[in-house]
């Protein structure tokens, strides 16, 4: 067992682990090439928390551990019956489980929780550099392409750090979070992600409706809000530049939208991977074909990049209740604190997290993702510790 004498010693080495964490998720996990060393990494990090874990000799199951380990759980028992035993695929599901729950335990005050979302604001330059060293910068007629990394996912990212620099700069005022904000937000538009939009116009719309006050504050906020909205929409759609990244692919997606028509061929192989996912669910609507079987049974051999079907085709209405459960759970949370009048700028951090992912699922498969499991369940410490913030400043 570990034992270390000084405790700012102590707390040192865990946050020095768990930056060296996030800022694995953001750099090497990512990259297709290093498979066996982010397999590697997940179980070196995994000992390395446990240790930690083992010093504390407690294990905390907070309800949102006890919810996503259910599904884990009904995960493994579809092995059983799934046509096809994807016996590796169940292995990165148990071992994100594992490691993501264990990183939870390290989360013992909102302290340890602020230095976390700290993290994540400063590992957003890891994937700027990134963008900056191996992307060809020079031809930029077109969205980027990063050699050995989705630039999907790079983008999404920087909306992460993104979103946890605003709300740094919000709680603490300092200026170096609003430095960092706006690169991020620059280059995750390079990506040419249409999921950076949404979760930009989610983000925005949800600080739209909390700012909505009856001052002349909260009134120039929502104003200068919706200006640098319109302005951002007849930039992306007028600008050449702009238009050649992501306005084109947007307009594409818009005009599939109204007239149900597919000008862009990625599109048109979500939607049939989407129906083919809904077939296979239908046939089997309660329990599903098994972990992973989806991407062995359609005719492109990938998942259905929609995080609904993928798991609805899987896991059947019984591992979707499951999986879904955490986030009603989080909305009844929230719901609470609102009746109690308990939120905060914590809270709110957490509940436009959860409206990113629920909106961003219908075009991602995120449980899968080590790095979205962990955010996840993360949101339901932000919650209870804005609401303990909450009932500290009400009995003074």
């Amino acid at each position: 067992m570990l034992r270390i004498k000084n405790k700012s010693v102590y707390v040192d080495i865990i946050n020095i682990i768990v930056f060296a964490y996030f800022l694995f998720l953001y750099v090497v996990r990512n990259n297709a090439e290093n498979a066996l060393f982010a397999n590697t990494m997940r179980v070196l990090f995994a000992l390395c928390f446990l240790l930690f874990v083992m010093k504390w000799s407690e294990i905390r199951l907070p309800h949102t551990v006890v919810l996503s380990g259910a599904f884990v759980l009904y995960a493994g028992l579809s092995l059983t019956w799934a046509y096809y035993r994807q016996t590796d695929a169940m292995f990165q599901i148990f071992l994100n489980f594992i490691l993501s729950t264990l990183l939870l335990q390290c989360v013992r005050s909102r302290r340890h929780l602020e230095f976390i979302i700290k993290s994540m604001a400063i590992c957003g330059t890891g994937v700027c550099v990134l963008i900056l060293t191996n992307a060809d910068l020079h031809s930029l007629n077109s969205r980027i392409t990063v050699e050995g990394f989705n630039v999907n996912t790079l983008g999404i990212l920087l909306i992460f750090s993104a979103l946890c620099c605003w709300y740094l700069y919000l709680t603490g005022k300092e200026k170096i979070w609003l430095a960092l904000l706006f690169p991020y937000i620059c280059f995750s538009l390079l990506t040419g992600s249409k999921k950076v939009l949404v979760m930009l116009g989610t983000v925005v719309l949800l600080y739209i409706i909390w700012m909505n006050k009856r001052t002349l504050k909260g009134f120039l906020t929502v104003l200068f809000l919706m200006i640098v909205v319109i302005a951002g929409i007849y930039a992306i759609f007028n600008i050449p530049f702009l238009y050649n990244v992501i306005g084109k692919r947007m307009g594409e997606f818009l005009q599939g939208l109204i007239r149900k028509e597919r000008y862009n061929a990625s599109d048109l192989m979500r939607e049939n991977m989407i129906k083919r996912a809904l077939e296979l669910f239908l046939q089997h609507p309660v329990r599903g074909i098994g972990v992973a079987n989806f991407e062995r049974m359609n005719r492109y051999k990938v998942y259905s990049h929609c995080n609904y079907t993928e798991i609805l085709c899987n896991y059947g209405l019984i591992g979707f209740i499951l999986y879904y459960s955490r986030n009603a759970y989080y909305i009844f949370l929230y719901l609470r604190m609102e009746k109690e009048r308990r939120k905060d700028e914590l809270s709110r951090l957490a509940i436009a997290i959860m409206g990113i992912y629920l909106l961003i699922d219908f075009a991602m498969v995120s449980y899968y993702s080590l790095f979205h499991q962990t955010i996840l369940g993360l949101i339901y410490y932000m919650l209870v510790y804005a609401a303990e913030k909450r009932k500290a400043g009400e009995k003074h």
